[in-house]
């Protein structure tokens, strides 16, 4: 039954190694075209992350408005600018007549990491030589430029599309690895149930190919390259290495239903409910407790598990994860469809749960799903029901679920208007 307070997608933007723009990204998934690559500058060395979903043909200068911020963003405060105009612009949201201090946003983000050419200059003399660690401050004062850290902080995505978008509302961000998109949109939804806002911007944009990243975070979590990357992310399969590390963002329009039905807003799909928290011990309490999240969910939507068409798993392809995830879903579910989209476009952290809800509901929608790359083996330890192939059917409630190494785990359900 319709509420005028229920709460809805309304618009969505994506800035993804498969595609910029939803559509882009759909075709991608449909067609399987794989966006994991040879990094260019890595292709010829046996490190692990000579591969990774790379964003190939962005231009910032395309959507960062005014464009002098350029200077302001790293790659990833862009890409999280870029897809939030790309969900204003597919909700149809008019700006100028919209109340502004009925709009919010929140992201979800992770650290962002300096390249180390923008400091190198502060830990050198002018004759090469490198000074004691006592004269760093004062040296790193005089050649770090002024604007360096403004660039990198984890909540200035945030600011700048509450800035560019005169957002008045609730702003936040969420810094929980991998989970944070999910949990950005969970507290944007908080919000406007809260009754602070109408309309909300919500998102996850971050990087995991980043060298900064790869050296303070060490490579045992990737797969193996092997000799075609598109090949090397394999959730759930019996003969998966790990997962590829990729970059991106997405950005998801939420509305009140009474504001979109006001000013004519198709609806994807509605936000029925979500159950989360974090369970960072053994295997066997991490199993239970996803599974609790799972069932939570679904019983705070009021529906029968009957009407959950597909699991949008988190399908990270790293060994634990996916054993950890699968056992859950089977135990909450059953034999449900499950898909994992990471097989496509890799891991880009706090952006993939996002994306991926955008791709669950674009299905929801248009009752066509994309199916699942790279699962030809089933591993009995991840007992769950992998779609490998696209799907036609009619997709009623979507589950979709992502985790952090450090123990977050959160439970969205999503189902069709």
């Amino acid at each position: 039954m319709k509420n005028d307070n229920d709460i809805v997608f309304t618009g969505l933007g994506v800035v993804s190694p498969s595609g910029i723009g939803i559509s882009s990204l759909m075709d991608s998934l449909f067609n399987e075209k794989s966006g994991i690559q040879l990094r260019d500058e890595f292709a010829e060395s046996e490190w692990p992350f000579r591969i990774g979903g790379m964003i190939k043909g962005f231009e910032g200068k395309k959507f960062i408005k005014p464009r002098k911020n350029l200077k302001l963003m790293c790659r990833e405060i862009q890409f999280g600018f870029a897809a939030a105009t790309m969900a204003i612009e597919d909700a149809g949201l008019d700006l100028e007549s919209h109340d502004s201090s009925r709009l919010g946003v929140v992201c979800g983000t992770d650290t962002f990491y300096a390249d180390p050419s923008s400091l190198m200059d502060s830990f050198y003399t002018e004759d090469g030589s490198v000074p004691p660690i006592s004269e760093w401050t004062v040296r790193a004062m005089k050649t770090i430029e002024p604007l360096w850290m403004l660039k990198y902080l984890p909540n200035m995505t945030a600011a700048h599309v509450a800035i560019f978008l005169d957002a008045q509302g609730p702003n936040n961000s969420i810094i929980q690895r991998d989970a944070s998109g999910l949990l950005a949109m969970v507290e944007a939804a908080d919000a406007i149930r809260r009754g602070w806002a109408d309309t909300m911007v919500i998102g996850g944009t971050g990087s995991k190919i980043h060298p900064t990243f790869l050296s303070y975070h060490g490579t045992d979590w990737l797969a193996h390259p092997g000799d075609d990357p598109a090949t090397a992310c394999k959730p759930f399969d019996k003969q998966r290495s790990g997962t590829v590390a990729s970059e991106g963002a997405g950005m998801i329009l939420i509305e009140r239903r009474k504001t979109a039905d006001a000013r004519g807003a198709k609806i994807y799909g509605k936000l029925s409910s979500f159950d989360y928290g974090c369970c960072n011990s053994d295997e066997d309490s991490q199993i239970e407790f996803l599974t609790k999240k799972i069932n939570g969910a679904i019983q705070k939507a009021g529906i029968d598990k009957s009407q959950v068409t597909h699991v949008n798993s988190h399908g990270s392809a790293e060994i634990l994860s996916d054993r950890i995830e699968a056992k859950a879903i089977n135990n909450a579910l059953g034999d449900i469809d499950v898909v994992a989209f990471k097989s496509n476009f890799g891991n880009m952290g706090p952006a993939g749960g996002i994306i991926e809800s955008a791709v669950s509901l674009k299905a929801l929608s248009e009752n066509r799903l994309p199916g699942t790359m790279n699962y030809l083996e089933p591993d009995a330890e991840c007992p769950v029901n992998v779609q490998a192939a696209a799907s036609d059917a009619e997709q009623k409630a979507a589950i979709k679920i992502s985790i952090s190494n450090t123990g977050q785990m959160v439970a969205v359900l999503m189902e069709a208007e």
